[in-house]
């Protein structure tokens, strides 16, 4: 019944690409489609790449995204417009994926439920605070170029986690409950790493992952929570970059979030392949070179 319902949907799924496309061939022609498709294919990868490494890391996208962008002579603005609504898709769909993949895993999800619950309301409420407050109060206040604050954060990130990695001692059996000093630690800290997601689309991600890393929590189950919470904080900075910033580059969103869909849901296999230690490895370098290079 199960084989019998995933193929009714796919089925479903397939037919409603089938016709949407149709019709917009239909208004638009194909010459228009194939202009586009010619200009801003690349844009496809993009997502996939940026989505796989966000959701295999539980850093957000934009830690592909921007340098690109950056690269490519989008302004600060479109770029963090354009990064923050890919992600909106890309992080949605890997935690989605995360999710569905820790509920076919009885035992796995009986132990950390009430803990990712726990996390993801505590860190996603502060996180959402904090990007709504920057967005609204604090950033005509910044002046300091978007790139400078990536770069230099970016270093941060990937040093700490590195580091983290590299001295963390004895290895001990995984906590699964939160404790009073977790909630000190995660409110404030997620609050500060949503205000710096809403100026370079990255942040929260990356300080919950490393605060949970320290704090002993399972890495497959802290990256499943650094998604949602960076999936939660994404669409809450969305509206502010739609209808004020008005800078998002559509064409670009149009190639890139499809992809960045797929690219979630493939994200959390690539983890699983490399195996947790790896994990860290990867998401530590990946990050610390990013900074540099951009």
């Amino acid at each position: 019944m199960k084989g019998r319902s995933r193929a009714l949907l796919l089925a479903a799924v397939a037919s409603y690409f089938a016709v949407a496309g149709a019709l917009f061939l239909q208004i638009h022609g194909s010459q228009w489609v194939i202009s586009k498709l010619l200009d801003f294919y690349q844009f496809f990868f993009l997502g996939l790449g940026g989505a796989i490494v966000a959701n295999s890391t539980g850093a957000g996208g934009g830690i592909v995204f921007i340098p690109a962008f950056a690269t490519l002579g989008l302004s600060p603005s479109e770029a963090l417009s354009t990064s923050i609504l890919i992600q909106c898709f890309g992080m949605t769909a890997g935690a989605i994926s995360w999710f569905v993949s820790f509920k076919n895993r009885e035992a796995v999800f009986q132990r950390y439920r009430k803990f990712m619950l726990s996390a993801v309301l505590t860190a996603g409420c502060s996180a959402v605070a904090g990007a709504v407050m920057s967005q609204l109060w604090f950033r005509s206040g910044i002046t300091i170029s978007m790139i400078t604050v990536f770069s230099v954060l970016s270093i941060l990130f990937g040093l700490i986690l590195l580091f983290s990695n590299l001295f963390s001692g004895p290895k001990t059996f995984p906590k699964a409950i939160m404790t009073q000093s977790d909630y000190l630690f995660m409110i404030p800290l997620c609050f500060i790493g949503g205000v710096i997601t809403s100026v370079i689309s990255i942040g929260v991600g990356e300080i919950l992952l490393i605060l949970l890393f320290l704090r002993k929590y399972p890495m497959h189950v802290s990256i499943f929570v650094a998604v949602c919470v960076s999936a939660i904080t994404v669409i809450s900075c969305a509206p502010y970059q739609i209808l004020v910033e008005q800078s998002v580059a559509w064409d670009i969103v149009a190639f890139a979030a499809p992809a960045a869909i797929v690219g979630g849901i493939l994200g959390r296999y690539f983890a699983l392949m490399l195996g947790a230690s790896r994990v860290k490895i990867f998401c530590a370098l990946w990050i610390l070179t990013t900074g540099i290079l951009i």
